[in-house]
């Protein structure tokens, strides 16, 4: 049996195999013989593709066509004695099959797919497309593949099909990876952004919203993933930092666990998420870092490292706007000052305002049904939740520590019966005890994830308090009433009490308490989730 794909290879590179791969046969992927030579193949054929160029140039990274062709042939076991030499030649002619196709192809031009288009650009911006630099205007398509360039007074701003919003900042280079979307297909949406370097802010758009497993953006060192999202990135070689004006990101190094090809955000013990209502704050990786850490922003934030332009402050967003669709409209003659003033030059290149995207309706969402509270006073502050009270109003008591306590309306919860959901950190707070007296704790930032299919949770939260920072972990059962109980599972360190709530578990708190190496001294707190 034959079977053919076209297959377009966004960069001839060294890694042009890896979009190969999930076409080949589950045969052909574990023959080590046959999967060698088709990879040899490949990149001796991206080696002849980029040799071809006039000088060795015009070509060279481009996008390439290739077509494979997968064959079903024998189980070796049954040939005979002297079949190892017709695998051999098998082989060979598979490889030379491949290599003509390819050579044929290679010089073909295709219409990548469209990914959106340029709503402003200023001062020194390119795009690199097939080998060829072109200059960007307002109104011009870009498309999957593309590589994008601004020299030290350039900004270009781009608006995707799916209404992501992507600002970048002067001396930035990065990548539309891999782009395509598709309202009627979920499982086949790609939105995979690179930056290599410089600083670039990015707004995902309501197409996304239902889609936030199936987005990325690398840098050099890291995977980020979005919550619905407004952020601004800085990467270079070593380093990668985020501040998030609205929703929230999660971020983890790249590596066997995390890899550049994939798209959506890579989660576990090595990720660590920020959310909006911390502007002082910012995410962080160096490149030995074994995860990502919340360090205060200061003068190395991306924003101060890259200015933007007057009308695209991420302070004019509402922090509180998930879908990042506030984005303000930016002055002609702001815009133009902007880049005279940084060229030095009175021969501004022309621009063109970007128009605020429309806002659609928004549906209430569903009621809350857990709440928490202060039921003992702590560090000045007074009590919230008088337990008796609510006892008696027909609340349930879900759960207590020290001083938090976590009550819920009684209102069944219809647990999912498969799948697994991530939340997002809406409230919290802490106390560091020191032998009985408390001094106030942050939380800086965390993770949950509800594994419905096993009824499991686990939960990770980062807390500073007297000048220093600590992990609680976490991980337990989920009951048949939504109820987290912990169960100090793998290595976790905490105890974790709380529960699912609203009618479709769309909400969750819980209290924790973790001892520290002092039996005298904890980390007490609270925090509240949604979906």
């Amino acid at each position: 049996m034959v079977e053919t794909h076209l297959i377009r290879l966004p960069q001839c590179t060294r890694h042009a195999f890896w979009p190969i791969r999930p076409h080949l046969s589950r045969k052909a992927r574990h023959d080590d013989a046959l999967y060698n030579v088709m990879a040899i193949t490949v990149h001796s054929l991206c080696a002849f593709h980029n040799r071809s160029a006039k000088k060795g140039k015009s070509w060279k990274g481009s996008p390439m066509v290739i077509m494979v062709t997968k064959i079903r042939y024998w189980r070796a076991s049954t040939m005979s004695s002297r079949s190892n030499k017709g695998v051999a030649v098998l082989a060979r002619v598979l490889s030379w099959g491949v290599a003509f196709s390819g050579c044929l192809l290679a010089g073909v031009a295709t219409a990548a797919e469209r990914a959106g288009d340029v709503v402003l650009a200023m001062g020194s911006v390119q795009i690199q497309r097939d080998g060829k630099t072109l200059s960007p205007a307002a109104g011009q398509a870009v498309e999957s593949g593309d590589r994008l360039k601004t020299g030290a007074d350039g900004y270009l701003y781009l608006k995707l099909k799916d209404g992501t919003f992507i600002a970048l900042r002067p001396e930035t280079r990065a990548v539309l990876a891999d782009y395509h979307y598709d309202t009627a297909a979920h499982a086949d949406i790609r939105v995979r952004l690179q930056l290599d370097e410089g600083v670039m802010r990015t707004i995902t758009g309501q197409g996304l919203k239902q889609a936030r497993d199936r987005f990325r953006l690398n840098t050099p060192v890291a995977a980020i993933g979005v919550r619905g999202t407004d952020f601004t990135t800085y990467a270079d070689a070593t380093t990668t930092r985020v501040s998030v004006t609205a929703g929230g990101v999660v971020m983890a190094p790249l590596g066997d666990a995390c890899s550049p090809m994939a798209v959506g955000p890579c989660e576990g013990e090595r990720a660590a998420e920020l959310f909006a209502g911390r502007p002082d704050q910012m995410l962080q990786l160096n490149r030995d870092d074994p995860r990502p850490h919340v360090r205060a922003a200061g003068n190395q934030a991306p924003d101060q490292l890259r200015q933007p332009l007057p009308g695209e402050t991420p302070a004019k967003v509402s922090a509180s706007q998930d879908n990042g669709t506030d984005l303000q409209r930016i002055s002609e003659t702001q815009a133009v000052a902007h880049v005279v003033q940084a060229a030095g030059s009175r021969n501004p290149p022309p621009t063109t305002s970007v128009p605020p995207p429309e806002v659609p309706p928004v549906s209430p969402p569903p009621a809350d049904t857990v709440s928490w509270g202060r039921y003992q006073a702590l560090a000045g502050q007074p009590v919230q939740i008088d337990i008796g009270a609510a006892r008696a109003a027909g609340l349930e008591i879900i759960a207590t520590n020290s001083y938090y306590a976590i009550i819920r309306e009684p209102e069944r919860v219809n647990l999912p019966e498969s799948g697994t959901a991530s939340f997002i950190l809406r409230q919290s707070e802490a106390a560091y005890v020191d032998n009985g007296t408390a001094q106030p704790a942050t939380v800086q930032g965390g993770s949950l994830s509800v594994d419905f299919a096993r009824n499991s949770f686990s939960t990770r939260l980062d807390v500073a308090a007297a000048g220093r920072n600590w992990e609680v972990t976490g991980a337990g059962d989920v009951t048949q009433t939504g109820k987290l109980v912990s169960n100090f599972r793998d290595g976790t360190n905490s105890t974790i009490r709380g529960a699912l709530g609203g009618s479709d578990a769309h909400q969750a708190a819980y209290v924790f308490t973790r001892t520290l190496d002092n039996p005298g001294q904890q980390l007490v707190g609270v925090t509240a989730w949604t979906r």
